[in-house]
């Protein structure tokens, strides 16, 4: 569905699922409720805009690549129009953070993937993600987790800890988070660590939203949170996305060449991983 196009419907991580689309039905395949990049709207200051359910265009992959330690996809998608669906955002979906201004379209939004494989079976994967954006209008970049509350990794003292937000607790209304390194504690003992490179010094907000299911699983209850950034304009969101299981070391993030390169270390090793919208002169110097 256009909602759906670009979005990442489901992940697993140590044979758990972490993140991706809710189960329930037509309604929660609304576009605000997929990860993915959407226009900025906020979707109850204006009945109008709850019922705008998705955006649609033109699409093409430009390139894909599979290896043994590294899989890569760059596809673009350009939204145009508003796609004529015939259901709406849920009524139940709590306050979305407020936007100064609304997207218009045309908006082209390009995203490149980089799927990071271990050298070992037990290694770590993970996921980095560059969204970049042309229209000259303001965007949001979201993140749905299967988590109990996406929190500053400094506020997690302790990576053995329960979860913040009871299991099955209900939704809650945005809030904003400071910095760029946020855990999204897991339901199943699978935590994600966010780390934002680009955009710094933007709003990022999360929200709590479930739900119970009368179709398609009766009486399956379900919750995630959503990370959201957000720019004003043109420009990238550079993300990295690593999953790690409850207890174990919490990796550490920089960047170098100007943002260019992103280091990610832990007990594995260290990698320096680059995506980018167009040619890098960029230099590292290893310790």
């Amino acid at each position: 569905r256009p909602s759906e196009v670009g979005s990442v419907l489901k992940w697993f991580a140590y044979g758990q699922p972490i993140a991706g689309a809710f189960t329930g039905g037509y309604e929660h395949r609304h576009e605000l409720l997929t990860s993915r990049v959407v226009p900025a709207r906020s979707p109850k200051d204006a009945d109008a805009w709850s019922r705008v359910t998705a955006h649609e265009g033109s699409s093409r992959v430009r390139e894909f690549r599979s290896q043994p330690h590294m899989d890569y996809v760059d596809a673009e998608f350009t939204m145009e129009k508003v796609a004529r669906l015939r259901w709406e955002m849920p009524e139940d979906v709590p306050q979305w953070p407020a936007v100064e201004r609304e997207g218009k379209l045309p908006i082209t939004w390009r995203r490149q993937i980089m799927f990071v494989k271990g050298q070992k079976a037990a290694d770590p994967t993970y996921l980095v993600l560059r969204d970049t954006v042309r229209g000259g209008q303001p965007t949001m970049w979201q993140f749905w987790t299967m988590s109990d509350g996406i929190v500053p990794t400094t506020q997690v003292s302790d990576p053995t800890a329960p979860p913040r937000i009871k299991p099955g607790e209900p939704c809650l209304p945005a809030r904003e988070l400071e910095g760029d390194r946020f855990t999204a504690v897991g339901q199943l003992n699978v935590d994600v660590e966010y780390f934002v490179a680009a955009p710094r010094g933007t709003p990022r907000h999360t929200l709590r939203y479930g739900t119970t299911y009368s179709y398609p699983i009766q009486d399956f209850a379900e919750h995630h949170d959503l990370l959201q950034l957000r720019q004003p304009s043109d420009g990238s969101y550079y993300v990295v996305l690593f999953p790690r299981r409850r207890g174990e070391p919490v990796p550490t993030f920089r960047t170098h060449a100007q943002g260019a390169v992103i280091e990610v270390a832990g007990s594995w090793g260290t990698d320096y991983v680059l995506l980018a919208d167009g040619p890098v002169d960029a230099r590292v110097r290893s310790n």
